[in-house]
């Protein structure tokens, strides 16, 4: 079942549509049939991306609403309210797809997802535009803009982080190696002197019995 929604998919990025939908519509049934609502709901998100790309709009949204009633899980529910928007904003109703995008930009907050966060932030941006609201489309954009600024803080925070990790780690191997040097010459200083000590004995031992 998962099988043939990742292939709906694959084949909707290739713009082979026809096929897309024929995979998403088995998949929606074998997952229906086994009880497993997220699964179908992932499956018509992904039907109702397809159709949107083939001009089914009311298909499209269609897909996008029957994906919302399947599952509360805010993952799976992420992709069909972001299916539903961009349904509505290809209908033009522009007033009901800034609601719908300003929910998914809540529940990409709530998941940590950034990237869409961003994405949705953008979509409300230019529709506000376009319904003349341009201070609330400016706001939009600012926030947006903060948000880009605060992931690229936070990249390079955990870039600098990796960097010491890396230096701790190399500074660790550095003092193993020392170590493991300084064991070395020990043993092998210790190695020298029992080989002295061992012919001391020895010379020691034919000097006697030259002497007897």
């Amino acid at each position: 079942r998962k099988t043939l929604t990742v292939m709906s998919q694959l084949a909707e990025r290739r713009g082979d549509l026809p096929r897309s939908i024929a995979y998403a519509d088995t998949a929606v049934a074998l997952h229906r049939a086994a009880g497993d609502m997220r699964g179908a709901a992932r499956a018509l998100s992904y039907r109702s991306r397809a159709k949107l790309k083939a001009d089914q709009r009311p298909e499209a949204l269609a897909d996008a609403r029957a994906a919302r009633s399947l599952t509360a899980d805010p993952i799976y529910l992420l992709d069909a309210v972001v299916a539903e928007g961009k349904a509505l904003h290809a209908m033009d109703r522009a007033r009901e797809a800034l609601t719908v995008f300003n929910e998914a930009e809540r529940l990409a907050m709530g998941l940590g997802n950034a990237g869409m966060v961003g994405m949705m932030q953008m979509r409300q941006a230019d529709l506000l535009a376009s319904l003349g609201e341009h201070e609330a489309a400016n706001t939009k954009l600012k926030r947006y803009m903060h948000l880009q600024d605060s992931c690229r803080v936070e990249s390079s925070t955990r870039e600098v982080t990796r960097a010491e990790m890396n230096l701790a780690f190399a500074k660790e191997q550095l003092a193993d190696s020392l170590e493991n040097v300084r064991s070395k010459e020990l043993a092998e200083r210790d190695h020298a002197m029992l080989g002295t000590k061992l012919q001391g004995e020895l010379t020691y031992r034919h000097f006697g019995d030259a002497v007897r």
